[in-house]
């Protein structure tokens, strides 16, 4: 029972790690456009921020394509949430400190520190509940820090 329950740990491991490790590299790097959905695109004191959503069930569900796997009981958050950042040059931004405050329509709040990953800042989040969202985004680079607000609306 013990074997069968670390297999299962390390398979939904591995599909978890494909599913986020997706690749994400535009803004001057050559790479392919991001995954999701552009949500805001908007300049802050010079710098572009770009954000993207991420479905995760629905990427979970690309990547388990032709797996025999009950997806049902897995925690994870409903989506992942990208934030792309160029400087005033139009470089991107490699070294940066990036954090998300989500609050729900019924007021609930949930912070999340995103990770550095192929050319962006990302964090997983809830967005389960239909109704809009207030999304505030803060990124520290170098002794500059950028602080975005907006709202985003799940139907």
């Amino acid at each position: 029972m013990k074997i069968k329950a670390v297999v299962l740990a390390l398979s939904l491991f591995a599909v978890a790690s494909s599913a986020l490790a997706m690749d994400h590299g535009a803004m001057k790097m050559g790479g392919a456009a991001p995954k999701g959905v552009m949500i805001r695109d908007v300049k802050v004191d010079g710098y572009q921020m770009s954000y993207h959503l991420i479905d995760n069930a629905a990427e979970m569900a690309k990547s388990a394509k032709g797996m025999e796997m009950d997806h049902s009981k897995m925690e994870m958050k409903s989506h992942h949430l990208m934030l792309y950042l160029a400087d005033p040059k139009g470089v991107a931004v490699k070294d940066a400190t990036v954090g998300y405050l989500t609050v729900s329509p019924a007021g609930d709040k949930a912070q999340a520190m995103a990770m550095a990953m192929e050319g962006g800042y990302g964090a997983d989040v809830e967005l389960k509940s239909k109704g809009k969202y207030t999304v505030k985004a803060k990124a520290v680079i170098g002794q500059k820090t950028l602080i975005d607000e907006f709202s985003y609306e799940i139907k």
